[in-house]
């Protein structure tokens, strides 16, 4: 008699590709599925900027959001702008891109499965997902605020005094994995159904 038994590091294998939940998927613009977290061999880490067209401080956060892409684009991060609303209006999204001068990839989440598995509540709010090891599965390292600039509605300071996030792309870019930082993200509360 002979058994076919899968060795002890298949299995194990196995039995994580089965407890690891893919990263989801949105949809871009134009209807197309995209999916943020699914990427290139070279990408070292995804930055996923969680904004609204009507969220004032989402909107005074526009400039710095795509200077923070511009800057670390060489350094193999990627940014995406996540539109989490199960309303959400792609020419409404067209014209708030252009007002803004958002030039960014972009992810409609009607069904919020990306600020879920972000964990993201408010706009803007960041999320950032580095990408290493064999397997190369996203682990998110950072989820909170831009910077310290806002520290609550009409509390804000004429500049911030701690950049959390770009410190955090810094670290990522020299090839550093950092632990799991979160910090309290001020805004518009994500419309999720009740």
């Amino acid at each position: 008699m002979h058994l076919n038994l899968f060795p002890l590091g298949g299995l194990i294998g196995l039995i994580s590709a089965v407890a690891t939940p893919a990263p989801p998927a949105g949809v871009d613009l134009a209807g197309q599925p995209v999916a943020p977290l699914q990427v290139s061999t070279g990408t070292r880490a995804v930055v996923l900027f969680f904004t609204a067209p009507d969220c004032p401080i989402a909107n005074r956060y526009a400039p710095t959001m795509s200077r923070l892409a511009a800057e670390f684009a060489d350094s193999a991060i990627t940014t995406w702008l996540i539109y989490a609303d199960d309303l959400g209006d792609p020419p409404v999204i067209q014209q708030h891109q252009t007002d803004f001068r958002l030039k960014l990839p972009t992810a409609l989440d009607h069904d919020f499965a990306i600020a879920d598995y972000a964990g993201a509540t408010v706009t803007p709010e960041a999320a950032v997902f580095v990408f290493s090891g064999e397997d190369r599965s996203p682990q998110l390292v950072y989820r909170g605020r831009i910077d310290d600039q806002y520290q609550g509605f009409g509390q804000f300071r004429p500049a911030a005094t701690q950049h959390e996030l770009h410190d955090l792309l810094t670290r990522i870019a020299t090839g550093e994995v950092p632990e799991l930082i979160t910090t309290k993200a001020i805004g518009c509360y994500l419309p999720r159904p009740q």
